[in-house]
């Protein structure tokens, strides 16, 4: 993974003064995706943005808090297949280094990510292709019956349950809005392409 800074900053307790200036190019551009619902003449936070699409489109104007709450609603929202075509793009933007990205979460959910230990285990459902290449894709579980559930979902794709510890200074978000205690984390580009046990790879996510 690329150095993720550490959360050490207070929940905002209003975001009500940031606002979205859009030129007619980038509001042309929404219209496209389908989004003419949106306010363009005044968009506030918080902004009503439930598609994946529409914060692609907004990323390059939005700044900080503003940026990750937008991203934590438009992920949130979005189905397993939409954001599977989109994973390069969303890894992008998890990754960015504007401030403020306690706002991803809801104030629940970063009470719950500030409990967690330093050390926690993570699961995932993992696809024949990340299992060889150890190439993870960043969704995660806490609970390993949510990971297994996709078994199910997934029956078709000869998948099977992952299981990584990790620092909790690593994870970039912890999300519970769709009661699977999701953990965003993206693996070091030196386990990505590592081919070992799962020991070994449980001690390089720890480094």
């Amino acid at each position: 993974m690329d150095n993720i800074k550490k959360i050490d900053e207070s929940y905002p307790e209003s975001l009500d003064s940031y606002k979205i200036e859009m030129n007619k190019e980038q509001i042309d551009e929404l219209l496209y995706w389908g989004s003419g619902n949106l306010n363009f003449e005044k968009i506030k936070f918080p902004a009503t943005v439930n598609d994946l699409q529409v914060f692609l489109s907004l990323k390059p104007i939005l700044k900080g808090h503003l940026y990750w709450y937008t991203l934590g609603i438009a992920y949130t929202f979005s189905d397993y297949l939409f954001l599977n075509n989109y994973k390069d793009e969303v890894t992008l933007a998890f990754k960015s280094e504007e401030p403020g990205r306690i706002s991803v979460m809801t104030k629940d959910e970063w009470s719950f990510f500030e409990k967690l230990p330093d050390k926690i285990t993570i699961y995932r459902c993992i696809s024949n292709n990340e299992k060889y290449n150890k190439d993870f894709d960043l969704a995660w579980t806490l609970d390993n019956k949510v990971a297994e559930s996709y078994l199910t979902i997934l029956k078709n794709s000869n998948r099977e349950i992952y299981e990584l510890t990790i620092k909790k200074e690593n994870v970039i978000a912890y999300f519970n809005r769709n009661n699977e205690s999701e953990i965003i984390y993206i693996h070091k580009p030196s386990v990505s392409k590592r081919k070992g046990s799962l020991k070994e790879i449980k001690e390089l996510a720890l480094v």
